[in-house]
């Protein structure tokens, strides 16, 4: 798929692994991928450049500000990017929670490719 304005995720998760992962599977799927590892980082992104992503792939569990607490400090900024909520541990509570605040979707580490690759789709196709 070629890249173009609509491609642009920045992949926000603590664990390197996870990012690098994320970062190939992406970046493959024609994304233009920006990576950072915590909820702070990824605030100070958004406020340098709010035109500079569509999307954002987040870790509900990050240290320091944590996922929930960034989807509010993004909505309060105004920012209006697709987000994809990621996280290890899953509830019906926190999936509820994450979608209440504005996340399009939300997987349980670990998931697939595809899923991750569907969960964008989606996130593209609103915009």
């Amino acid at each position: 798929m070629p890249k173009n304005s609509n491609n642009r995720v920045i992949v926000c998760d603590d664990e390197k692994n996870m990012r690098r992962v994320l970062q190939d599977i992406l970046t493959e799927d024609g994304w233009e991928v920006t990576a950072c590892a915590s909820g702070e980082e990824l605030v100070k992104l958004v406020e340098s450049d709010k035109d500079s992503h569509d999307a954002i792939v987040l870790d509900l569990s990050l240290p320091g500000m944590n996922g929930l607490e960034v989807i509010d400090r993004l909505k309060q900024m105004g920012n209006d990017a697709g987000l994809v909520v990621i996280t290890a541990y899953g509830s019906v509570d926190a999936a509820v929670k994450a979608m209440s605040h504005g996340a399009v979707d939300f997987l349980i580490k670990p998931f697939d490719n595809a899923r991750i690759k569907s969960a964008l789709r989606k996130v593209r196709e609103s915009k």
